[in-house]
């Protein structure tokens, strides 16, 4: 479990991102932001990309994800995500399916938020996504 202040720092961070966030859907301009903890305790953050083509864009928890992979990162203790309303925003199943590959052992803390960083949810990728996919052998 990781510390308030670091829960804070992250949320900071998270919200910052959001405002890069590119969002071209009508009527709502929807802008999420994120931010990945490393198991080393580096911290990356991402923002949604949309387009016209829904299926084309990336969601903000897969691009800080993605940018702490590529950076050589593969274990990490938490993630949190700002949303773009006023309610907290929980990770979408494709977050949610992808944070699993990085989540062997189920201690990956997941903080959501609403847009404003106030109403603050904390749980783990596990009680979030309780029967992820797994392939067959």
């Amino acid at each position: 479990m990781i510390t308030e202040a670091q829960v804070r720092r992250m949320i900071g961070l998270a919200r910052q991102g959001r405002r890069k966030a590119h969002s071209t859907h009508r009527p709502k301009q929807i802008k999420v932001g994120a931010a990945v903890l490393t198991a080393s305790g580096r911290v990356y953050t991402g923002c949604n990309i949309s387009n016209r083509s829904s299926t084309l864009g990336m969601c903000a928890e897969r691009v800080a994800l993605y940018s702490a992979v590529a950076a050589g990162h593969k274990r990490f203790k938490a993630l949190v995500v700002v949303g773009g309303g006023a309610a907290p925003w929980p990770p979408c199943g494709a977050c949610r399916e992808v944070l699993n590959e990085f989540d062997r052992d189920g201690k990956l803390e997941v903080i959501f938020t609403d847009s404003s960083g106030r109403k603050v949810e904390r749980t783990h990728l596990r009680d979030l996504y309780p029967m992820p996919f797994t392939p067959l052998e």
